[in-house]
């Protein structure tokens, strides 16, 4: 967990610029226009404050920490399934589906998360003002 909320809180900006490029000229309330990712960071500090660059970090989290978890918790659970000998010994092909099959399960239950972090990623703050939270988002 501490891992990941380090990977986080150095990833989140550039995390937020992506999904601000991959949006701008599309017709979303940003109305942004950069022309660089350099831009975009200036462009987002200028107009929502340092703090804009870490919007949807909370539900980033939500999806960060319990994503490995889940993995290893599937992949176990379906190698035992695919596997009756020793756990460590199971032959590639069992753990390729088993480990397949752990990302698909994860996915369902990850992806509703993921949606509401680019949601609030995709958000502009007017004015400076402090994002939307979550349930605002998710309603």
């Amino acid at each position: 967990a501490v891992a990941a909320t380090a990977e986080l809180s150095l990833m989140q900006p550039l995390d937020v610029v992506k999904t601000r490029m991959h949006l701008q000229g599309q017709g979303v309330r940003t109305g942004d226009n950069f022309g660089s990712t350099l831009g975009a960071v200036r462009g987002i500090r200028a107009s929502e404050g340092v703090i804009g660059l870490w919007r949807g970090f909370v539900p980033g989290l939500c999806v960060v920490i319990p994503r490995r978890g889940f993995k290893f918790l599937f992949y176990d659970a379906f190698v035992s399934a695919l596997w009756t000998g020793p756990k460590g010994k199971a032959p590639f092909a069992h753990s390729m589906a088993a480990g397949g099959m752990a990302g698909a399960a994860e996915a369902c239950i990850i992806t509703p998360l993921e949606c509401i972090k680019i949601a609030m990623q995709s958000e502009k703050a007017s004015g400076g003002a402090a994002p939307p939270g979550t349930p605002g988002v998710a309603a």
